[in-house]
């Protein structure tokens, strides 16, 4: 998991991820927050290879952080890609799937 310097980053200089993006990932990490309408987040941070650090407020995402950080321990990085789905409710959310 993050340090609390790469988290600070995050949170302060981190990237949106976007639909379509393949992301190298060396390291995770959350920390809470709240949105723009005033709710309670958790924000997923991922490391990328070059020292980028992408963040999403995505539960689906959020929920696979500790299964993610797991693979991350024992392959030392993993490619992911953004994906965009859509909710029984219309809304557009983000999962990530392994591709490498």
């Amino acid at each position: 998991m993050m340090n609390k310097v790469k988290l600070f980053n995050a949170k302060n200089a981190g990237q949106k991820i976007e639909k379509g993006m393949k992301i190298e990932v060396v390291e995770v990490g959350t920390f809470p927050d709240v949105d723009k309408d005033g709710h309670d987040v958790t924000v997923v941070a991922l490391e990328a290879k070059d020292g980028t650090i992408y963040t999403t407020i995505s539960n689906t995402i959020s929920r696979a952080v500790d299964l993610l950080s797991e693979i991350l321990e024992e392959n030392g990085s993993v490619t992911v890609k953004v994906n965009e789905a859509e909710s029984n409710n219309g809304r557009s959310f983000y999962t990530l799937e392994i591709v490498g």
